[in-house]
């Protein structure tokens, strides 16, 4: 028998970021957090793309750059 290669397709669910002023962790559920920053899903999976937010708890403002998957 030929062995063949298969994919396992995640679908995105949510956003997790603590901030780095308060240490306070924010959850977005994925579609919210793309419509709250005006984002298509290819420019949040790009690495290049850096979002500006401001924490909801403190107000201290940094960047999203990067991310990791679970």
């Amino acid at each position: 028998m030929m062995p063949v290669n298969f994919q396992i397709i995640q679908t995105p669910e949510w956003i997790l970021y603590n901030c780095p002023n308060c240490g306070e962790e924010h959850e977005w559920h994925y579609e919210d957090f793309l419509k709250h920053y005006n984002l298509t899903s290819d420019e949040l999976w790009d690495n290049a793309t850096t979002i500006d937010v401001d924490c909801q708890d403190c107000g201290f403002n940094f960047t999203l750059s990067g991310y990791e998957m679970d």
